[in-house]
């Protein structure tokens, strides 16, 4: 019976996520209240507030699962690209992918940075850990690729990644990332010693 009880209460958990990633992304963080976000999952207040403790909480755990969502992405793309200098064009595949699966809306973490300007919010730990572990990856990347400069590199490409999503989802127009992908190509072309 523990295991049944479990089993819903975990279900329950990620309907509220998932009810509350929808909104979030269609009409922005702070628009949204959790009568709202229990209504989508179809579950009561009481129901959301078992599994969350206020709705900070809740969206702290919203941009954990964008987080986990981004990183099983890129490790989709990754895995499908066997040279290292491909495996750091293949982030832009990515930025890609969910630029144009999320209907152009802007990237989650920065729109939350845009709705919470108190960095004290338990959602700012998980927006910088997501940037910083891009970043990270890059890095690791643009080394495994033989970049003389590793950390330079990958700080650079990620502002081109940065800017050209913002572009793109401002824009409606996904070329913004081939485009920066294509700048990108060149910065590891003279990056990496022939």
């Amino acid at each position: 019976m523990s295991s049944v009880m479990g089993t819903r209460r975990g279900q329950g958990r990620q309907l509220v996520l998932d009810a509350a990633i929808r909104l979030f992304r269609s009409k922005g963080i702070r628009a949204v209240g959790v009568n709202a976000v229990a209504a989508e999952a179809g579950v009561t207040k009481a129901t959301l507030y078992s599994h969350f403790a206020s709705k900070d909480a809740l969206v702290a755990a919203s941009l954990n699962e964008r987080d986990i969502e981004w990183q099983r992405r890129l490790t989709r793309h990754l895995d499908h690209h066997v040279g290292d200098g491909e495996q750091v064009l293949a982030v832009f595949d990515a930025y890609h992918e969910a630029l144009i699966e999320d209907d152009y809306r802007p990237c989650p973490f920065v729109s939350f940075t845009a709705e919470f300007a108190d960095a004290s919010h338990e959602g700012h730990q998980v927006v910088a850990h997501h940037k910083q572990s891009l970043r990270r990856t890059l890095s690791d990347l643009c080394q495994a690729a033989g970049a003389s400069e590793p950390e330079a590199l990958a700080g650079d490409i990620t502002r081109l990644l940065e800017g050209a999503y913002v572009m793109g989802a401002v824009l409606r127009d996904a070329s913004e990332i081939t485009l920066a992908k294509a700048t990108a190509t060149r910065l590891l072309r003279e990056a990496v010693p022939a």
